[in-house]
């Protein structure tokens, strides 16, 4: 039994020759160019192109909509900011409530006694 389990541990794998090549090792032929054309994607009737490690607008309708991405974003943080100032308008008025209501809890207990 032992020369059994001998055998088993004496195996080898062997790989098939099409698993030892890799493709990406493999030498490149002249028929394929270096820069590959840039990704280019349609979304709702835009496109947009990939190139360069970013997305731009390939069409001048992409440029409208990077206009209208730039207005809304510049309105998005004027929105943001207006939100602050109400927040902290907010936060002094219940202060002031606080406040009010403490002066007419001693009111009434200085009525009382």
């Amino acid at each position: 039994m032992s020369s059994a389990l001998d055998a088993v541990k004496k195996h080898t794998r062997r790989l098939s020759e099409s698993l030892k090549r890799s493709p990406l090792k493999e030498p490149r032929s002249g028929a394929i160019d270096d820069h590959p054309p840039p990704i280019s994607l349609v979304l709702d009737g835009n496109e947009i192109v990939y190139e360069n490690g970013m997305w731009a607008a390939a069409t001048a309708d992409g440029m409208q909509l990077k206009e209208q991405l730039a207005a809304v974003t510049e309105r998005n943080q004027q929105l943001q900011e207006e939100n602050q100032l109400l927040r902290f308008k907010l936060e002094v008025l219940m202060d002031m409530l606080a406040v009010a209501k403490l002066d007419v809890l001693r009111l009434q207990e200085g009525t009382r006694l």
